[in-house]
């Protein structure tokens, strides 16, 4: 019981001891953020949504006021996820900033998300069966005019009724078109990207006969080395 009391006084000197600045320094860690859009000149990229994660996962979700500026205010100290998106011609611009939140300092981000765009370099092939050689062989598909949507977007074709799935819907939607060379290649530019993780794009082929409309689709994903986006797609059966 002595011993007990003992360890139990010790504590107790031990804990009065302390400092007062010793007991806050939990409590008075944390620093603030600032977060800013601009547009690929610098000027201000207004009412954009962002997003600040940390290992625990989301913290807030808003947007930039009229001036692209949006005060977070208070964080604890350590290493925050700072995500833009901005959505402009039916296409997702994205941009994202790992930073390092510093105790009673101020720290302010700037995203840039339409800069971050690519480009895919896609060749386009069918098979045609040669009868003197007995086999299929790949012929480029030229001259041919191509689209490229976003997923969200294909999604809502595949939601429409099927004599709604038009190429004149498609074109209302389209913002990266292009058309194939003799060869069947077409460099699509201007493609938005999202660092450290592929977007998923559909490409859709299309052209016009009389009445009849022929449209065939291939997904792929987009990085943001152009290298990394070059595809070779080939349709079984394509009207050349």
């Amino acid at each position: 019981m002595k011993k007990q009391l003992f360890f139990l006084a010790c504590a107790v000197a031990f804990f009065s001891s302390c400092k007062k600045d010793d007991l806050n320094i939990n409590i008075n860690n944390a620093g603030t953020l600032k977060v800013k859009t601009v547009d690929t000149a610098g000027e201000v990229l207004p009412n954009t949504n962002f997003f600040v994660n940390n290992w625990d996962g989301e913290l807030l979700n808003d947007s930039t006021d009229e001036k692209g500026t949006y005060n977070v205010g208070d964080l604890l100290e350590g290493t925050y996820n700072v995500s833009a998106v901005y959505e402009k011609d039916n296409l997702v611009y994205t941009d994202n900033i790992v930073t390092q939140v510093i105790a009673n300092k101020g720290k302010e981000v700037v995203l840039d998300p339409l800069s971050n765009v690519t480009e895919a370099k896609l060749t386009f092939t069918t098979e045609v069966y040669n009868e003197d050689k007995y086999e299929y062989e790949y012929v480029p598909i030229s001259n041919t005019e191509v689209i490229v949507l976003t997923s969200k977007v294909d999604d809502k074709y595949w939601d429409l009724d099927s004599e709604d799935r038009t190429i004149s819907w498609l074109k209302g939607m389209a913002k990266l078109t292009g058309k194939t060379n003799n060869d069947g290649v077409v460099t699509i530019s201007g493609i938005p990207f999202q660092k450290d993780n592929g977007l998923l794009y559909y490409v859709f082929l299309y052209k016009t006969e009389g009445d009849v409309e022929y449209i065939e689709q291939y997904g792929f994903y987009v990085e943001e080395d152009a290298d990394y986006n070059e595809r070779n797609i080939s349709f079984y059966k394509w009207y050349n």
